[in-house]
């Protein structure tokens, strides 16, 4: 299996896909074996991507995709399909809110929506004849050249269930980003789902229900992270890290009883409603330097 970042049409600083690795992390726990191409992070054409696809010469190819990657995302699934067969599946924001428009392009087999975990591992049954497409739950696709939409995946309820996520073959060295102190920074993802109601918030992959690991889970990734992938910076990408308190507050004094020592951010903000003072000081004392 190939997982696929696409680059970015425009110039973006390179942030380490973290959807991505938790799918790695979900095939090399199903025993399948995955490469990583991304794109984005390694500034490669839609020839060289293409041939890198074709070298590998995968039976599954997994894009993540937002719109702005969606048309080359295309042109990618075409190129590819001209030369193998390839069986094509695509998620993220773009494919999630737009099942349809994506199958009408013509080159993707399936459309994951939603969170990916547990859809990928019943594709994996798919393909071992396990299970049949009508079966899965959260994904369309094509049959007989009508989209057929499956109902929607439950969210995961038990994120402590998860695998960490797995970096192995990720371009670790190319990512970067000038709003950081350190050179090696991974995303964590300590909850999924916010009940807020922003509006300009798209939350169509995580949902409204507020769903969270528990602090010694979040910690115990962290010191993973430190020891397999020499980490030197965190950043917690929650849409809502501050919505319990207390829970924020454990993490930040597991983080200290620790000693981890790594400095971290929030680039994804936080909201003000919930916050503590006493919370303030602990993320400060825990490493926290910055908050978007």
């Amino acid at each position: 299996m190939v997982l696929l970042n696409p680059p970015f049409p425009y110039y973006a600083s390179s942030q380490p896909p973290l959807g991505l690795a938790y799918l790695a992390a979900v095939s090399k726990m199903e025993g399948v074996d995955v490469k990583i191409i991304d794109a984005h992070a390694e500034r490669l054409s839609l020839k060289e991507i293409t041939g890198r696809i074709l070298e590998y010469k995968p039976e599954l190819l997994g894009i993540t995709m937002s719109t702005p990657v969606f048309d080359l995302s295309v042109k990618i699934s075409k190129a590819v399909k001209r030369e193998i067969s390839v069986f094509i599946l695509v998620g993220g924001p773009h494919p999630s809110t737009l099942p349809e428009e994506t199958l009408g392009s013509g080159a993707i087999d399936v459309v994951c929506r939603g969170e990916g975990e547990e859809t990928l591992a019943e594709v994996f049954d798919y393909f071992l004849k396990e299970k049949p497409l009508e079966k899965i739950l959260g994904i369309s696709f094509l049959n007989k050249g009508e989209s057929v939409s499956t109902p929607d995946r439950p969210p995961i309820k038990n994120l402590d269930d998860l695998p960490f996520p797995c970096w192995d073959g990720f371009p670790l060295d190319r990512y970067f980003s000038p709003a950081r102190k350190m050179r090696l920074s991974l995303p964590i993802m300590t909850s999924r789902g916010c009940p807020a109601k922003c509006y300009f918030c798209y939350k169509g992959i995580f949902g409204s229900q507020y769903r969270f690991r528990s602090p010694r889970n979040v910690v115990n990734e962290i010191v993973y992270l430190k020891n397999r992938y020499h980490l030197q910076e965190f950043s917690i990408i929650d849409d809502n890290f501050s919505l319990l308190n207390k829970r924020s507050e454990e993490i930040c004094n597991l983080i200290i009883e620790r000693r981890l020592n790594l400095p971290w951010s929030l680039p994804n903000g936080i909201r003000a409603s919930p916050l503590s003072e006493n919370l303030f000081r602990l993320m400060k004392k825990s490493g926290c330097y910055r908050v978007f």
